[in-house]
């Protein structure tokens, strides 16, 4: 095999997967480790991905997750809507009977309620996006505080300082994007980050819920770091994070990345 069509499969794992990893495609093509980094660095050089220690990742614009947050809340209610229902499954099945739990603002959360109805539980959260009922068994408690339309979401002072007097026993985050270089989760502004911030040093137990379009993001505003967290759910099969990886896998996918 040539090295251009090595490279092109290179870059078609890359593309599929968001990341690959050194050892496994000298393996896999039968060549030496300097070879797949020489591979690496000539697709670096044309902007088709960036190395990491141990692999390459994705290209992904630094402005992209600043880029999602101009549109309206229309067109990304209407984005990845499958990934965010089996997330919200899997969210709901990590929470007992009994607990208080927060959940972020944004799309990510916008089917948790569904799946929270059987539960006896309190959920406390600053999303306008979620909506109780009657017959749901499970108590909803949205924060006050400024309203903002382009979010949905209450926002500000206000929100904080109530924050600040729950206890929760699981908290659940939702994030602009996931650095896997880093291991840094970003938000798009500073005033949301500081909410998540603030349920963060409130929770017992702490996740942040991503779709597969959030990994390899760059966003204006690191909030945390995966360290710092008891685990990340997604539904990327991201092996760099196993240790932490709650996988949620889609009909569509079967292999670890």
């Amino acid at each position: 095999m040539i090295a251009k069509e090595r490279q092109d499969l290179i870059l078609q794992k890359i593309h599929a997967d968001g990341v690959v990893y050194l050892n496994e495609l000298a393996k896999e093509f039968n060549v030496s480790a300097c070879t797949i980094r020489r591979d690496f660095e000539k697709l670096e050089k044309l902007n088709f991905c960036r190395r990491v220690h141990g692999g390459a990742v994705k290209v992904q614009n630094p402005q992209h997750s600043l880029e999602m947050t101009d549109l309206h809340m229309d067109q990304r209610i209407t984005m990845h809507m499958d990934e965010k229902k089996a997330l919200c499954q899997r969210v709901a099945q990590m929470i007992d009977n009994g607990d208080c739990v927060f959940i972020d603002g944004g799309t990510t959360f916008m089917y948790i309620m569904e799946y929270l109805k059987d539960k006896k539980i309190t959920v406390v959260s600053h999303n306008m996006l979620l909506k109780n009922d009657d017959a749901y068994q499970c108590e909803l408690y949205i924060l006050g505080g400024r309203n903002s339309s382009k979010y949905q979401m209450n926002l500000g002072p206000m929100v904080l300082d109530d924050l600040s007097y729950f206890h929760f026993d699981k908290v659940f985050l939702g994030a602009a994007g996931f650095a896997l270089e880093n291991m840094n989760f970003y938000t798009a502004e500073l005033e949301t980050a500081k909410v998540k911030q603030q349920a963060i040093k409130q929770g017992q137990e702490c996740y942040v819920v991503l779709d597969s379009s959030k990994i390899g993001v760059y966003g204006f505003y690191a909030m945390t770091n995966l360290a710092d967290l008891n685990g990340l759910v997604t539904t990327q099969n991201i092996k760099s994070v196993k240790e932490k990886l709650i996988w949620v896998p889609m009909p569509e996918q079967s292999s670890e990345v």
